[in-house]
């Protein structure tokens, strides 16, 4: 990179900036989307070779749901927490940002497949939440707490508010995950009634999947109070991901026009979708030309919609809207990247993370003009990371190179 000089002449600027359309389709961006979910059972035959055949490099998360079921009533052994670590390193190795759902349950009879007694399901929590713990920014989100017809936290002798808070201090405390800032995978549980009862329990960022989206008015006894609980659940899903699988149910959502089911996944802030459940759903929105819609605005999508100097040539701000349901969760680090005519390259920090902030409030960045470099001819692009493994983050404009956003050239 070449050195910057701290002296500007704003007499010398002739800045053109770029249209800022949006761009086609959907964007591949990590912490977002479309998912597919991959099962296993701990002590039956694990084919990781199986799975990769249906891993998408247009689905950057995957749901892993393990099934302890076998071993309910014994702690697990150290051929059972390998197997599961082994399960995911295949997709932490595959660059997949996993969610994660350790049950006792895939056939729907947790009843059956659970612990005689909670004292192992505590021990298994321990087990669980230890493992956990050297994946840290590799799993991006852990659903449930073990219990429940497929981990649902429902169906099950250990759903009450009292069982759910002790697993949940255990899952913090033995995980160490317990720090909005960090790395650390967030929490998910079923309803907004259970996570109320949780969240001030637990130390950590939390969000909620519902695995009824649209099935029924109130998504088959997801909320109790569809008004009060869809209201906590959007300003709660500013701290941590929503997200779940559609059901079509009774055919509900026929009922509903296009702008209605766009704004209630707008205000659940849904980040993540299975793809796969349920398809009578996901095709009748297909045939409505409304999945494609969907599909782009799962969680962020992020587009430069200004950029400029402004304050007589002494700021150079840049405006930026969120078009999906929800906000990126990590942090974020971006950067003004300047490739100048005579061939040098210049990378400018700005003060900017996107993370955490409402999709419906625009965010504006700005830089003093004197920190640009003296008398440089050239493009101005806006680069943006995820900070924890410099990931880039692409935006919806149409005009870009390398994932960078071009935001004009000064002439």
């Amino acid at each position: 990179m070449a050195s910057l000089f701290n002296i500007f002449s704003k007499n010398k600027i002739n800045f053109t900036p770029a249209k800022f359309t949006e761009c086609e389709g959907e964007i591949y961006n990590p912490e977002r989307g479309w998912y597919k979910i991959f099962p296993f059972v701990i002590g039956n035959e694990i084919n990781l070779t199986e799975a990769g055949y249906s891993l998408s490099a247009k689905e950057c998360l995957v749901l892993v749901r393990i099934d302890i079921g076998n071993y309910a009533d014994i702690e697990l052994p150290e051929a059972a927490l390998s197997e599961m670590r082994k399960i995911i390193d295949f997709f932490r190795d595959n660059r997949k940002d996993i969610i994660l759902r350790v049950t006792y349950d895939s056939e729907g009879n947790a009843m059956v497949r659970e612990p005689s007694y909670f004292g192992m399901v505590e021990k298994h929590m321990e087990q669980v939440a230890q493992l956990l713990k050297s994946y840290s920014g590799h799993i991006f989100i852990y659903q449930g707490l073990l219990i429940g017809n497929w981990g649902e936290m429902h169906s099950s002798r250990y759903a009450t508010d009292k069982y759910i808070q002790r697993l949940m201090q255990l899952l913090v405390k033995e995980s160490g995950c317990n720090d909005a800032e960090s790395n650390a995978f967030f929490g998910a549980v079923r309803t907004p009634a259970k996570h109320k009862a949780v969240n001030t329990y637990s130390g950590m960022s939390i969000g909620i999947y519902d695995d009824a989206i649209l099935a029924t008015e109130n998504d088959m006894g997801t909320y109790q109070n569809v008004a009060d609980e869809l209201t906590y659940e959007s300003v709660k899903g500013l701290a941590a991901p929503n997200g779940g699988e559609a059901v079509y149910a009774e055919g509900y959502s026929d009922t509903l026009s296009d702008k209605q089911i766009l704004d209630f996944l707008a205000k659940k802030r849904v980040t993540y979708l299975n793809t796969q459940y349920d398809r009578r759903l996901l095709d009748k929105l297909d045939n409505r030309g409304l999945l494609d819609t969907i599909g782009k605005r799962l969680g962020y999508r992020y587009i430069v919609k200004k950029a400029g100097f402004v304050k007589n040539g002494s700021v150079f701000e840049i405006t930026i809207n969120n078009l999906g349901f929800a906000p990126i969760y990590r942090d974020t680090s971006s950067s003004l990247v300047i490739e100048a005519d005579d061939g040098k390259s210049y990378d400018i920090p700005l003060k900017l993370n996107l993370a955490r902030r409402a999709p419906e409030e625009g965010i504006e960045v700005s830089i003093a003009a004197n920190m640009l470099p003296e008398n440089v001819k050239g493009r101005l692009y806006l680069k943006t990371v995820r900070s924890m493994d410099n990931r880039q983050i692409i935006f919806a404009n149409s005009e870009s190179k390398d994932g960078n956003v071009l935001l004009g050239e000064i002439r």
